[in-house]
């Protein structure tokens, strides 16, 4: 796996007035830098790309069933063979859920979904924050990429220092989750979506910790069941590969 693949890129612009141009897709394809090609996902309004996506995921890593387009970014999903693509479930469940389609997602994961006959749309992580999504304004538009260099390259001016979070480094604090180094450039915490429409977009919570009170277990039903979760995991991630290799460290 190339380091690209280990670290799949997601960019991308948009504009809830519609006035995009070719100037937005050519920023856009040179920031994913020759390895992917940007996708006009509607003509005027938003224009986004990929770089690095498992190959394993073959040429159904994007869909558009009904005017919908779903682009995922993740390491923990997988898809029985013959059936819908996981990106084909995020595009034609947002249709009909919405915000809610969230509810059962798991493992880390970056999202953008678009309604073409909604103008609509959705940007969201995962619920613990372990992939990232930045995002800044310029000229009424929404930049985002999942890593800041990428967002760099497509915004027309480099962002001064923000001191907020300078000031807070050199303290040795940390800062709100949602500043960075870079002022007005934010990054979108775990458990969070950016609602995309005709009237801008919005930040919104979709998920938060719930206490939930702990099960009586005896030491060996708690070893067993740990052993359970993590068989499960190990599955949903290798379920579509062929070959798969373990590496186990004993501290």
């Amino acid at each position: 796996m190339s380091a690209a693949e280990a670290h799949p890129t997601l960019v991308g612009v948009f504009d809830p007035a519609g006035a995009l141009g070719a100037e937005e897709a050519q920023r856009t394809r040179a920031a994913l830098a020759g390895g992917g090609v940007p996708e006009v996902v509607s003509e005027r309004h938003l224009v986004a790309g990929r770089v690095g996506v498992p190959r394993r995921l073959g040429r159904r890593d994007t869909a558009r069933p009904s005017g919908s387009l779903a682009m995922v970014v993740g390491a923990d999903f997988s898809t029985p063979a013959g059936g819908p693509s996981l990106e084909e479930r995020f595009a034609s469940g947002f249709r009909s859920r919405g915000l809610s389609l969230l509810d059962h997602a798991a493992g880390d994961f970056l999202v953008l979904v678009w309604d073409e006959e909604g103008r609509r749309g959705l940007l969201a992580q995962d619920q613990l924050g372990g992939r990232a999504l930045y995002y800044t304004v310029e000229g009424g538009r929404l930049l985002f990429a999942s890593d800041v260099v990428t967002l760099l390259r497509i915004m027309r001016v480099r962002p001064s220092p923000d001191m907020l979070t300078l000031g807070h480094k050199a303290a040795n604090s940390e800062p709100p989750p949602e500043r960075t180094v870079y002022e007005g450039v934010k990054r979108l915490c775990g458990g969070h979506a950016l609602e995309l429409g005709p009237d801008g977009w919005r930040r919104r919570r979709y998920w938060a910790p719930r206490y939930r009170s702990p099960d009586r277990l005896s030491a060996a039903d708690v070893q067993a069941r740990l052993w359970e979760l993590v068989c499960a995991s190990i599955q949903r991630r290798t379920a579509d590969a062929t070959d798969v290799g373990l590496s186990l460290i004993h501290i």
